[in-house]
């Protein structure tokens, strides 16, 4: 039973990091663009709700989310239909910019998911840690409307 328990997390875990999506393709932000917190507050700026992924690469638990949560078609077409701006806050190399982000939120790691509303009053709902598509999907609807 040991064995079979071993076998199952190390294909999860296989399965978690080598998976793409359009949700990660729709996030990351290029060479050369500003950092994550400032394009965040750019797009309120324009009246852009925005969905901000606070991850690392060395985050299972991140991991997990986006596989199960994240790249759900329910959740990214939602976003989409939406017109959410979506952020990835890559901490993988506790970048300062970030980390100061996260304490502002009351926050000191990851996995972190907050939804900002759209417009400059800046109010925004933290996820809890570990996600479920219902609690997203709440959060992607009351922010976005």
């Amino acid at each position: 039973m040991r064995a079979f328990r071993l076998a199952l997390f190390v294909a999860i875990v296989a399965m978690v990091l080598t998976s793409a999506s359009a949700f990660a393709q729709l996030h990351e932000l290029g060479t050369g663009a500003p950092g994550p917190i400032k394009a965040r507050h750019l797009a309120q700026s324009q009246g852009e709700a925005v969905f901000v992924d606070f991850t690392a690469a060395w985050c299972l638990s991140c991991q997990v989310n986006e596989k199960a949560v994240l790249q759900d078609k329910s959740v990214e077409d939602e976003l989409i239909r939406q017109h959410y701006v979506l952020l990835r806050a890559d901490w993988t190399r506790y970048d300062p910019e970030i980390t100061e982000a996260l304490g502002k939120i009351g926050r000191n790691g990851v996995p972190t998911y907050v939804v900002f509303s759209a417009g400059a009053d800046g109010s925004s709902h933290v996820l809890p840690e570990l996600l479920t598509r219902t609690e997203v999907l709440d959060a992607i609807h009351h922010a976005g409307s």
